[in-house]
């Protein structure tokens, strides 16, 4: 899920000393720079054309494009840049609660309070914190810290905010969204609030996967007159509408449709 722009920011936990930034633990003295990114105006960006490509989009398409992408450039380094200072996963408690370690511990920054993060052999190069002078944090004195299911429950998801992994998955959304709108449109699905008169859900489910296979062979029969791929035997089926026939118990028509015998 994405986060509305009035959750982003750090809220800082008094009694273990991390800080929670876009659902996710953090070391408490990262950057205040990084405490808030804001998103960019769109989380994938068309490729351009290759240049012996017909289809070439108008000049403004491609500077809108490229302008973008350069905002989903910047984006990715500060999230790539605070993800240095989150906590990372560290299996679950017997409660269920998650644990982390701090990023010291596994060995993405140097701090003066964990020793172990300062003989890290790329020490040197990584950042190095100083929390506050007269704390010592829980957070970062034990060796894992638990965070139980309630804690900031409406913003952590499973994937971390931003990166590259997210990004993918959320992209789907475009989809998803898509298929919804073909469910739902008149001339497809019709799927919507009294599209049947069925009560309980083995019934209603039942009619929702025929009419998701409805949609899905339409798709692909639209599929295959674009492309003229007819290489699946599902696009060759005849689909010609032949009307409703009744048929008794030797599979002939009957000609007369009388009402059932009445009960004994």
């Amino acid at each position: 899920m994405d986060i509305h722009p009035n959750d982003h920011g750090a809220t800082l936990h008094t009694e273990h000393g991390y800080l929670m930034v876009d659902g996710w633990p953090h070391c408490p003295s990262m950057p205040a720079e990084l405490k808030v990114i804001s998103r960019p105006t769109r989380f994938s960006v068309p490729k351009p054309p290759d240049s012996d490509s017909k289809a070439r989009p108008r000049p403004e398409v491609l500077a809108l494009n490229a302008q973008h992408q350069k905002e989903l450039d910047n984006f990715s380094a500060k999230i790539a840049d605070r993800r240095q200072y989150r906590f990372e996963k560290n299996g679950k408690a017997a409660s269920g609660a998650q644990r982390y370690v701090c990023p010291a511990r596994a060995g993405k920054i140097v701090c003066s309070q964990c020793p172990l993060s300062q003989l890290h052999p790329e020490a040197a190069s990584k950042p190095q914190m100083t929390p506050p002078e007269g704390k010592v944090l829980s957070a970062c004195a034990n060796e894992t810290m638990s965070l139980k299911s309630e804690v900031g429950l409406k913003l952590r998801q499973r994937l971390y905010w931003g990166s590259p992994e997210w990004i993918s998955e959320y992209s789907q959304r475009t989809r998803v969204e898509g298929s919804f709108g073909r469910m739902k449109h008149f001339s497809t699905g019709g799927v919507r609030r009294g599209w049947i008169r069925q009560m309980g859900l083995v019934k209603t489910g039942l009619a929702l996967v025929l009419a998701v296979a409805t949609v899905n062979l339409t798709q692909l029969l639209l599929w295959s007159q674009r492309t003229g791929n007819t290489s699946d035997p599902l696009t060759t089926m005849d689909t010609t509408s032949y009307g409703f026939v009744e048929l008794d118990e030797h599979g002939q028509p009957l000609l007369e449709n009388p009402p059932p015998p009445p009960k004994p």
